[in-house]
């Protein structure tokens, strides 16, 4: 499965361009002088060894992963499971209303005891302005660094626009990116909406069965 391997390797890769940005974790993890592992199990293993040689703890917060395969998705969660240690935790952000199900049948009586499964209802526009608020307060946030205006924070997007924090946080990099680019001095309401209905699903988007594959895609 090409597509599952990709991702948990660039899962790897991102954590650790991230992490060698400190010396001490850079040193330890260029000490071992051996290439890049292609393996992506191989590759967590020795990304594991080197924080517990720095006694570093990591938290891992993965956004929604849109996998068109049920299984691939509970195989997913497993491989965070047994990747979390004492030094590792994944926060998984999922879409699908059968997660919970999945965590009872896949995963021992023993091992739900290390999985916290929290359960929430999608934000209401007037979340919309408390989001960009607390955004704007980050350091470093947006990136590249633009003014926000005023009419931003009254936007209130449409429902289906707020099922997910990713798809805020597509939303605001990439419109602040754009107005950079184009040389305009802020960020307006009327980027934000553009982006929005740019990016509205089609209708059949939400007749889909979770997990199920669209129409013509095979499954592999």
């Amino acid at each position: 499965m090409p597509q599952y391997d990709m991702t948990v390797h660039r899962i790897a890769r991102l954590i650790v361009e991230k992490l060698c940005a400190d010396e001490e974790f850079a040193a330890a993890w260029h000490r071992e002088d051996r290439p890049e592992q292609p393996d992506p199990y191989l590759a967590w293993r020795r990304l594991t060894t080197t924080l517990e040689a720095c006694g570093r703890a990591l938290v891992v917060i993965v956004p929604h992963i849109d996998w068109q395969d049920a299984d691939i998705a509970r195989r997913f969660l497993r491989f965070c499971y047994d990747r979390s240690t004492r030094g590792v935790v994944f926060f998984v952000e999922t879409k699908r209303t059968d997660a919970g199900r999945d965590i009872d049948t896949f995963f021992t009586e023993k091992e739900r005891k290390g999985i916290t499964h929290l359960q929430t209802s999608a934000l209401r526009p007037q979340d919309w302005g408390k989001y960009l608020r607390h955004w704007m307060e980050v350091r470093d946030i947006p990136s590249p660094k633009i003014v926000i205006h005023d009419d931003v924070l009254d936007y209130q997007p449409e429902t289906w626009a707020l099922l997910s924090i990713s798809r805020l946080q597509d939303c605001l990099r990439q419109v602040s990116q754009e107005a950079v680019l184009n040389d305009e001095g802020q960020l307006r309401k009327s980027h934000v909406a553009d982006w929005f209905e740019a990016h509205r699903p089609k209708p059949e988007a939400f007749l889909r069965e979770p997990g199920a594959t669209r129409h013509g895609q095979e499954t592999r």
